[in-house]
């Protein structure tokens, strides 16, 4: 699945809970894109982890997208064995 040309965003999964976050960069808002399993106790959960987190997430975001190359492997990081 190539996630290049969709806007910021993060997958949650733990246990048999998967769901998929927008990050709504402008009004600093979080936009549910898909959720399975999900209770909105859980719900609430991971939404105030995602906002307290929400600047370093849309910055890792960015870094991780801007280091891939054409071939659409990740060129970032340090590589110690070369």
């Amino acid at each position: 699945m190539n996630e290049r040309n969709e806007p910021p965003h993060i997958h949650v999964q733990k246990g048999d809970i998967d769901c998929k976050f927008w990050l709504k960069v402008e009004a600093f808002d979080i936009e549910d894109a898909y959720t399975y399993n999900l209770n909105p106790g859980n719900r609430r959960h991971i939404r105030k982890i995602l906002f307290a987190n929400f600047d370093y997430l849309v910055e890792e975001y960015r870094k991780f997208h801007s280091g891939y190359e054409g071939s659409g492997k990740y060129s970032g990081g340090n590589d110690e064995s070369a």
